[in-house]
């Protein structure tokens, strides 16, 4: 549905596993639609080992649905999504995402648990 091509690029934003059995686990790929319907995710962590994001729309084409990130400082981060951009992030961090109160996203999620 992306192609080989992309499939490639999101696979080298996943970190490398280091000793172990040798087996790089599951890998899980969802497309996610989401209507503005007024709800927030609140600040979770994933299950996953590592989380790999591709918007397939800008956050400038919704109102909302901004995704946010808890550093341990007590800060909150927002991290700037635009179409095609591949953010990949460890599952331990905390984030969340913001009401979307306007408009439709569109997103490529990927989930690698990884055998250690």
């Amino acid at each position: 549905m992306i192609g080989e091509h992309s499939c490639g690029v999101i696979g080298k934003a996943f970190p490398q596993q280091s000793g172990g059995n040798g087996g790089d686990g599951t890998t899980v790929y969802a497309l996610r639609r989401t209507e503005a319907h007024g709800r927030w995710i609140g600040w979770h962590t994933d299950t996953a080992r590592c989380t790999v994001q591709v918007p397939l729309s800008d956050d400038d084409t919704c109102e909302g649905g901004l995704l946010l990130f808890a550093r341990a400082d007590g800060t909150i981060v927002h991290t700037k999504r635009r179409a095609g951009t591949v953010l990949a992030h460890d599952g331990r961090l905390v984030h969340g995402v913001t009401k979307l109160v306007r408009g439709v996203r569109y997103g490529l999620f990927v989930l690698r648990w990884v055998d250690e």
